[in-house]
């Protein structure tokens, strides 16, 4: 638990830094590495890291995504894929005795979609920036995924008896999933108040739609959830207990960031049609 506690402190300093220079590519530096660590994690657990040629491509294009600027020039996204399934192939076609098309398959996806949900933060920085909610959007993902983590686990803790997934995730409970779901529904129009607050002795009124604010949260838990268990499913075939080790407690960055994966498409998807703040 302290190591847990410790990792989150330093966690939450270094998302302060990133939020400070939000407005900057040191946004899009960050999403890129944390993606390339994520698709490297998950191709070692799943031993997809031979041949070097595969991975080596898969980090890059993990590297590369964030900076590829679809709000504004689309056809940088088409050709990079066109760019990397090109590639894939060519090392298909030279390690054919040796490469599964399966594996090659699963190096593709990993690598498109960890990178590419990530990449919403930069989406929400880029389309947000000119009223200066951005900010709002991109805490809002954190924390509607991590509060229901920290709901199910207290939950789990406290009441959990009924076994989830028993043959995925022993450890989740029903009672636990309950607790995130109710926890988060709570905590995310909290969260808005406090922003509305902080803006408000900024002098920056803003408006909070906090009807769709509760509409959304259940959903953004059960996402998180889904998130979660999707990754443990890719470690229970793979047979591991942690992605990484680069966060004491906590694991690697994939085992930090999994319930951020489907929670960052749904709000983007929700917002784009039902804003959750107007200035």
């Amino acid at each position: 638990m302290k190591q847990r506690v410790i990792s989150a402190v330093v966690a939450l300093a270094f998302l302060g830094v990133v939020l400070f220079w939000v407005d900057t590519v040191f946004l899009n530096i960050v999403i890129a590495l944390l993606g390339a660590i994520a698709v490297y994690e998950v191709l070692r657990a799943a031993k997809c890291t031979e041949p070097k040629a595969m991975m080596i491509l898969c980090v890059a294009a993990a590297l590369a995504i964030p900076f590829l600027g679809y709000d504004t020039n689309f056809i940088m996204l088409p050709v990079a894929a066109f760019v990397f399934a090109l590639g894939m192939m060519l090392i298909l076609l030279v390690k054919f005795e040796t490469l599964r098309v399966e594996k090659v398959g699963f190096a593709a996806f990993i690598t498109i979609m960890i990178p590419v949900t990530l990449s919403i933060f930069v989406h929400f920085r880029n389309k947000y920036q000119g009223d200066g909610t951005e900010i709002f959007y991109i805490l809002l993902i954190f924390v509607g995924a991590f509060i229901t983590d920290t709901g199910a686990y207290l939950g789990g803790r406290a009441f959990g008896k009924r076994k989830l997934a028993p043959k995925i995730s022993p450890n989740k409970t029903v009672e636990g999933a309950i607790s995130g779901a109710i926890l988060c529904i709570i905590v995310l129009p909290l969260y808005c108040w406090i922003y509305s607050f902080i803006s408000a002795n900024a002098g920056i009124q803003v408006m909070v739609n906090y009807v769709g604010m509760i509409c959304i949260a259940p959903v953004l838990a059960v996402m998180a959830m889904a998130g979660d268990l999707s990754a443990s499913i890719i470690k229970r075939q793979c047979g591991v207990k942690d992605f990484g080790s680069i966060m004491p407690g906590h694991g690697g960055v994939m085992d930090r960031f999994d319930s951020v994966l489907f929670v960052a498409p749904t709000l983007l998807i929700y917002a784009h049609y039902l804003p959750l703040i107007s200035v």
